[in-house]
């Protein structure tokens, strides 16, 4: 398997765990900017872990691989909870 799709897999899973995150405190505080802001401060810890656990440096890698994918699971998911 490429990093390229280690890096889209991971941001995958991380995405459907944001909306999992955001469902909860959405929930206990009553407060969508809580479930808005989760998935900002998942993602831009996720660089980190993307530049150092998957050995790369490249921006496309860091940034901009997978984030549409983080960002539809998070949204689909947390949409699909909320309307439970």
């Amino acid at each position: 398997m490429e990093t390229g799709d280690k890096i889209l897999l991971f941001r995958g899973l991380l995405g459907v765990t944001s909306s999992i995150l955001s469902f909860l405190s959405s929930w206990t505080i009553q407060s969508y900017l809580a479930a808005i802001i989760t998935p900002l401060v998942i993602y831009v810890a996720s660089i980190p872990i993307v530049r150092f656990g998957f050995r790369t440096s490249s921006r496309w890698h860091l940034i901009g691989k997978g984030s549409l994918t983080f960002f539809a699971a998070w949204f689909l998911i947390w949409t699909i909870l909320i309307q439970n």
